[in-house]
């Protein structure tokens, strides 16, 4: 889960926020096919430079019924970047179930509650790979109709959401998942 570090106050402006524990990318791991390997980094994050935001959903069996849902912030240049300056173009935050690694998801145990929660935040292009690449699935998204005002509460909430303590809340499928998240934050 991602952590505050520092909040850089600008005055007449909004703050600049830098994080932990963000996903920046994965890469196929030398030898070992199938095998992944996740880079976490520190990011700066200016949510003067948020320009719009999308409700994503990447499918997965059955179709019709089951999804993983995100949401994504789109980035102005400069407005999601590496300590290194290196910039992305989205800002994605998705509610997961918290999953060792030799454990795999199952709706039935999702919805009796037995696997803890985790917000997990990273790059737009993070998250398309990991769904197309390495899930085999497809990413759809629905840009949201939102005012500038209501464009900055959003990207508020989002962080607000990625940041909070969860470590006593359970995944449950239809009442505490990815889905329930990302609506519940849109519509704070």
């Amino acid at each position: 889960a991602p952590r505050l570090v520092h909040r850089e106050v600008r005055p007449g402006r909004d703050p600049i926020y830098y994080f932990d524990n963000v996903r920046w990318k994965q890469e196929p791991m030398a030898g070992l096919p199938g095998r992944y390997r996740a880079y976490f980094t520190t990011v700066r994050v200016d949510l003067e430079k948020v320009k719009g935001a999308y409700l994503c959903l990447k499918p997965f069996p059955p179709k019709m019924l089951a999804g993983h849902a995100a949401l994504l912030l789109e980035m102005n240049p400069g407005g999601f970047q590496t300590m290194d300056g290196e910039s992305a173009d989205g800002f994605v935050m998705s509610m997961e179930a918290y999953l060792k690694v030799t454990q795999s998801y199952s709706m039935t145990w999702g919805q009796l509650g037995r696997f803890p929660l985790v917000y997990v935040v990273g790059t737009w292009s993070d998250f398309v790979f990991k769904s197309v690449t390495m899930d085999s699935s497809t990413v759809e998204r629905w840009k949201l109709k939102l005012s500038a005002d209501e464009l900055k509460k959003l990207a508020v909430a989002v962080g607000r959401a990625a940041l909070a303590d969860h470590t006593r809340e359970r995944y449950i499928t239809t009442r505490s998942s990815c889905v329930t998240a990302a609506l519940r934050i849109v519509d704070e």
